[in-house]
């Protein structure tokens, strides 16, 4: 599970940094340019976003990011309360607001429970994708009513690329998401996969729904989704 914070105070940031390190790899961001484009370029479970973010308000980061359709949840940090500012982040699509001077034990929890929300939006009894039905509790797999068999490795590529539909993935995201932390990324080791899976969800059908990004990944290509 990765984490963008964006943070412009160093000491701040490096504290979180290692608050979070225990269970996300943390993308740290000074600037919100520099955060706009990492969140657009990689998936994160969650946005740490410091409503005083140097150079631009935190607010209007936030309202940049859902123009652009990103939905990765957005817990915006302040360093003091003011009502009117927190129903504004709120409204312009920040799924949390917490002061800095939080615990870190409520800080943690409240990132942990945005990051399961995001999780139950796509891992429900079943996800139906065009003509695709993924079950994500049985791990199952049909399509066109033809039950198709994957390894774990092939369905948790599958569903990660769902999560994503329509957004290219890079092969580094596939890999940070499906694979141990430990786990040496070799050149091949996702495309392999990618083929391995398009011979079964793909080859034996008419249209194909895992897309070549180039230059970026692949997608799962759903235009008539």
């Amino acid at each position: 599970m990765k984490l963008l914070l964006i943070e412009d105070n160093n000491l701040f940031a490096d504290r979180l940094r290692l608050l979070f390190s225990n269970g996300y790899y943390v993308d740290l961001a000074s600037t919100a340019e520099e955060g706009l484009i990492l969140a657009r370029d990689e998936q994160y479970s969650v946005i740490v976003l410091d409503i005083e973010i140097s150079g631009t308000n935190g607010i209007d980061v936030c309202k940049t990011l859902r123009k652009q359709n990103i939905e990765t949840p957005i817990l915006i940090l302040a360093s003091r309360s003011k009502i009117e500012q927190q129903i504004e982040a709120l409204y312009c699509g920040a799924d949390d607001f917490i002061l800095k001077s939080t615990s870190d034990i409520e800080l943690c929890a409240r990132v942990d429970v945005l990051m399961r929300r995001r999780e139950r939006q796509y891992n429900g009894a079943q996800v139906a994708v065009n003509d695709l039905i993924v079950d994500t509790h049985k791990r199952e797999v049909a399509r066109h009513g033809r039950v198709i068999i994957l390894r774990r490795k092939e369905f948790d590529i599958l569903e990660y690329l769902i999560v994503n539909k329509n957004r290219p993935v890079s092969r580094a995201m596939i890999f940070d998401h499906v694979w141990e932390r430990d786990k040496i990324n070799t050149n091949n080791t996702v495309d392999v996969h990618i083929k391995n899976l398009r011979d079964k969800i793909d080859k034996p059908f008419e249209d194909s729904m895992i897309i070549t990004a180039y230059g970026i990944g692949y997608m799962l290509d759903l235009k008539s989704d």
